[in-house]
């Protein structure tokens, strides 16, 4: 699960306001991503093309297939905070700080 830092940085300053039991709550977005998805995102967005991120893909460990979120029931439920920001945007974004 990979999240826009800015989201929980929102999500860890508005849950200070709100009156909620205490817990854990975990703070993502529900869905799972792989490296190969950001290193694709990331590529298609720097270089519009996706020719680098295929040949690893080609070249690399099809047995390996690691699935992780977080369940974020509890922190919808109690919070009503979510992170909203995509993948897509959250990488546009970042390369748009770092190039400016």
């Amino acid at each position: 699960d990979f999240v826009y830092v800015e989201d929980v940085f929102n999500i860890i300053i508005n849950s200070v306001k709100i009156d909620v039991p205490s817990g854990v709550y975990n703070i993502g977005t529900g869905n799972s991503s792989s490296v190969f998805d950001i290193c694709l995102e990331v590529e298609n967005q720097l270089f519009n093309s996706n020719k680098i991120s295929k040949m690893i893909l080609k070249n690399g460990d099809k047995s390996e297939n690691v699935n992780f979120y977080a369940n974020t029931s509890k922190t919808s439920k109690f919070l009503k905070l979510k992170c909203d920001t995509s993948l897509k945007k959250g990488i546009e974004n970042q390369i748009q700080h770092f190039l400016s």
